[in-house]
This record gives structure tokens, C-alpha cells and sequence, in this order.
């Protein structure tokens, strides 16, 4: 029984010892454990980052002007092909603008978005910037509403209504895809 408490207080005195000694060490543990997570993360990003430049540099759904591009969508859109449609726009989008087509498509028919590329494309005026992350364009213009309109924005469930005579600004941004040359709506 004697020989068991000693050696009990043993374990104890030990176990005390090597917290003591670990709670010395804890703030480079910590260090070393942020480190490895932070490591991880970077790696992570780093794979995203060359998965998403395979994609782009596959990705040839475009024109090489962003007016060629509006053409190629108002193509595909009088076939009726919302899928094809959205290839047109920069691949972080496609899936939502699959989406708009597919349900504008089924509610009425792809007539609305056909007549709004073709303004844009008739009557935007055309402006471009560069910067170091990127290479956009817009082609906007403004009209004046010629009737009361109501207009949905999305992800909210109340529509808005714009009154008659309201000066209404139109358009669409475009970015540069810098592995192919292809122009993306955005």
C-alpha cells in the first residue's frame, strides 16, 4: 500500500512537472499550431487559385470585343438556349444567370432580355478601364421611364416602383479573360 502512494504521488508530481514545464512552452505551441493552420489555408487557397486558372484558361464562351460577346448572347437567346446564354458570362455568374434565363424563359420567354441586349448593345455608350487586377469595360446609357414601371431587385421579395418620367441609367459590365481574350459579362 506504501509502495502504491509513493508511486501515485509520483505520477502526480511528474504530471505537475510536465504541465509546468509545457505551460513554459504553451505561447510557441500556439505559434507553431497557427502556423501549420494558417499554412493550410494558403495551400488551399493556392490549389483554388490554379483550379480557377485551368477553368479560365478553357473557358473560350465569348467574343473578342465585349459587343461581339452581347451579340453572341442575343444569339443564343432567340434560339431559346438559356444554357448557351449564360456561357457568356464570367464563370462565377454563369450558374445565376442560368438560372434568371431559365425562369424568365419558362414565366414568358426570353423576349424581355433579348430587347434589353439589344439596347444595351444600340445604345450604350462604351467606356474601359485597366487596372492591376483587371481589364473591364461597361456600355451604358440612360433613358427616361416612359411609363410606370415595377421592378424586381434581387434577393429582396419587395418590388420597386419607378414613376414615369424617372431617369433610369442601363447597361453591362464586361471583364477581359487575360488567358483566352475573351470578353465575360459580368
Amino acid at each position: 500500500m506504501k509502495n502504491k502512494l509513493i508511486l501515485a504521488i509520483l505520477i502526480i508530481l511528474a504530471i505537475v512537472m510536465a504541465l509546468a514545464v509545457l505551460g513554459n512552452y504553451l505561447p510557441e505551441i500556439d505559434a507553431y499550431l497557427e502556423q501549420r493552420r494558417m499554412t493550410t489555408i494558403m495551400d488551399k487557397l493556392e490549389r483554388q487559385k490554379a483550379e480557377r486558372e485551368v477553368r479560365l484558361r478553357a473557358d473560350f464562351d465569348g467574343g473578342k470585343t465585349p459587343e461581339e460577346t452581347i451579340q453572341l448572347l442575343i444569339a443564343a437567346l432567340e434560339r431559346g438556349d438559356d444554357v448557351g446564354a449564360s456561357k457568356y458570362y464570367e464563370l462565377d455568374a454563369q450558374e445565376a444567370a442560368m438560372r434568371r434565363f431559365a425562369s424568365e424563359n419558362d414565366a414568358v420567354g426570353l423576349g424581355k432580355s433579348i430587347e434589353y441586349f439589344k439596347e444595351v448593345l444600340a445604345k450604350g455608350k462604351k467606356t474601359c478601364e485597366t487596372n492591376k487586377y483587371e481589364t473591364g469595360c461597361e456600355l451604358n446609357y440612360e433613358y427616361v421611364t416612359a411609363k410606370d414601371e415595377t421592378v424586381s431587385v434581387e434577393g429582396r421579395p419587395e418590388k420597386i416602383v419607378i414613376p414615369k418620367g424617372t431617369l433610369q441609367e442601363a447597361g453591362k459590365s464586361f471583364i477581359l479573360n487575360p488567358f483566352t481574350g475573351i470578353w465575360k459579362i459580368k
